[in-house]
């Protein structure tokens, strides 16, 4: 995330950060957008040098309490996303 790095705050690539994003909002840009600033605003308010899939799912936790798997799980990103997709998840 070009933002994340910006704040310095390293994000990798490897946990498909937009996708994740994107998906957890359905599809939905300005959402997502949103969800991105909060995650950002938590790592730098935070001290936080590296964003974690831990710490994006404990934000997104806040608004949308109660789910037993979001995108921000820590696993592969296929993974997470074909086991969402097959429980419902944006239907």
């Amino acid at each position: 995330m070009k933002s994340a790095n910006t704040l310095g705050v390293r994000a990798d690539a490897d946990d498909e950060w937009a996708d994740r994003i994107l998906f957890a909002e359905h599809g939905q840009v300005g959402r997502s957008v949103a969800l991105a600033k909060e995650i950002l605003r938590d790592a730098v308010t935070r001290k936080r040098d590296e964003l974690s899939l831990q710490h994006a799912e404990r934000v997104f936790r806040k608004s949308k309490p109660g789910l037993d798997m979001t995108p921000f799980h820590s696993a592969e990103w296929d993974v997470v996303k074909s086991e969402l997709t097959a429980i419902g998840w944006g239907q």
